[in-house]
């Protein structure tokens, strides 16, 4: 998998931030191929590589939400 941001170099700058906006990365949790990667393993994926979970993905603003502590469960997509 192959995670790049086009627009700017926000990763270090958006390490520590509650919620990211950056379209790059939301368009890269979002947009997969059932065929090849399941949506379940690019969220683990980028959980990993990023080192916070998923709180919500919100499809109105094109932002990412992180929990601020782990749990059992998964991200949620909402339209808010």
């Amino acid at each position: 998998m192959n995670l790049e941001c086009e627009t700017c170099l926000k990763y270090p700058v958006c390490k520590h931030k509650d919620v990211l906006e950056c379209e790059d990365i939301y368009k890269w949790l979002l947009e997969h191929d059932p065929r090849k990667v399941k949506a379940q393993d690019r969220y683990a994926y980028f959980e990993k590589w990023w080192g916070r979970e998923l709180g919500v993905l919100n499809t109105h603003s094109k932002s990412i939400s992180f929990k601020k502590e782990k749990d059992q469960f998964q991200c949620i997509i909402a339209n808010i």
